[in-house]
């Protein structure tokens, strides 16, 4: 199932997407070209704390 957008949250440009259907996560990483996604380690800090979030929500 493909979300809406107002229920997807992204990182890294767009090139990473997140969001929650039927009590599971659902993570998409990969670039435009389909390459890997790099993060420095602000972004990763940032993925990491929207992941928190998104894990506590889904309760």
């Amino acid at each position: 199932m493909d979300p809406s957008d107002r229920d997807v949250i992204t990182f890294a440009q767009g090139d990473i997407a997140m969001w929650i259907d039927s009590g599971t996560l659902h993570l998409k990483s990969v670039t435009k070209h389909g390459d890997p996604v790099e993060l420095n380690a602000d972004e990763v800090a940032e993925l990491l704390q929207a992941i928190g979030q998104l894990v506590r929500e889904m309760g």
